[in-house]
């Protein structure tokens, strides 16, 4: 995990591609590790979208995380700066639910 003083010298600097790869990299793993665990076959070939799919269409309960990690990507009402903040925001949620 990047150190919260990484994260925010790369969010003033405006490093959001850095930020979303870092993340969606991070996300993966903790949604894979739940999958797995959970005796959810999962394959080198699915998608980011095929395993968000799988989490939420075996494990409904845990549909409300994956709209926060899409939500906060795709909202355009918000500055990217805000979405790249609510993703990261999410991460944490995330990994304190599914480990």
């Amino acid at each position: 995990m990047l150190s919260k003083s990484i994260v925010m010298d790369l969010l003033k600097a405006g490093e959001y591609s850095k930020l979303v790869n870092y993340f969606s990299d991070e996300y993966r793993i903790i949604l894979e590790e739940f999958l797995v665990k959970n005796k959810i076959e999962i394959s080198d070939d699915d998608a980011m979208v095929d395993v968000i799919y799988k989490v939420k269409s075996n494990f409904p309960q845990h549909s409300g995380l994956m709209m926060l990690i899409s939500m906060s990507l795709f909202n355009e009402d918000m500055t990217t700066g805000t979405r790249i903040e609510k993703f990261i925001d999410n991460y944490n949620i995330t990994k304190e639910r599914l480990t």
